[in-house]
């Protein structure tokens, strides 16, 4: 769904923190770090000789794509210079933040400098997987500030998944003001969020509070007619009365 104002934007970051997102401690790993194999092996059945894109695309989806493998990819990406499209990229990225050490999200910023420095234009979705990288870190200032860079860029994210990303990293971090307010800016601001958004704002409020505030959260947008309950929602809040021993 699209994010239609972009009022909400100025609550979220300031401008001038923008160039934060290049200059973190986190962000300074260069490419040189990795250590890549020289060739790129083409693992398809058939031996007919296959483009860089669309190995990466068969790879990535294949879900046997390891972490060494998916630098080989990167690497042969940057090697022969194919920039038309960032879409074998985030291919990668997305691979790599779904691989189960925690440690791969540093990676995934990394490869993201390394993108910048040669020049590759990020899309809205490169981005949300940079914010969500930063958000697992236990850095979701940062993906603040990756928001920000994202408005001062002029792009707009098209669906509400940047938000609902932000918001979970807030409640991950125990930051349950921050994430009823910056929800609140959000719907007054004439943002369309889904079923999806409230499911993570319930959990959240469940995780970090208790089921009642979860439950009145609930009630009054269901009030305002925002949000229609579904079987998980509820599900969410009677589990988590059952933990507080009601």
């Amino acid at each position: 769904m699209m994010l239609r104002r972009r009022g909400v934007w100025f609550y979220l970051v300031q401008p001038h923190q923008c160039s934060k997102v290049l200059d973190t401690p986190i962000f300074s790993t260069s490419f040189s770090h990795f250590r890549f194999n020289t060739t790129i092996t083409n693992q398809s059945s058939s031996s007919i000789p296959i483009s860089i894109e669309k190995l990466v695309s068969q790879r990535c989806k294949s879900g046997s794509l390891h972490l060494d493998e998916a630098l080989d990819l990167f690497k042969g990406l940057i090697q022969k210079r194919s920039f038309a499209s960032v879409i074998p990229f985030n291919q990668i990225l997305t691979t790599i933040a779904k691989l189960k050490n925690p440690h791969h999200h540093k990676t995934v910023i990394s490869l993201f400098k390394t993108m910048n420095s040669y020049g590759i234009q990020p899309d809205i979705y490169t981005f949300n997987i940079l914010i969500n990288s930063y958000c697992l870190l236990g850095r979701v200032d940062l993906g603040f500030v990756v928001l920000g860079y994202i408005h001062r860029h002029g792009l707009e994210p098209n669906s509400a998944t940047t938000f609902n990303t932000l918001l979970k990293g807030l409640f991950m971090e125990g930051k349950t003001t921050q994430a009823l307010n910056l929800f609140n800016n959000i719907l007054a601001n004439g943002c369309l969020l889904d079923q999806v958004t409230f499911g993570v704002m319930i959990n959240g409020l469940c995780k970090t509070t208790n089921a009642d505030v979860a439950l009145k959260f609930m009630r009054d947008l269901e009030k305002q007619n925002h949000l229609k309950p579904d079987v998980q929602m509820y599900s969410v809040i009677i589990d988590t009365l059952c933990k507080e021993t009601r």
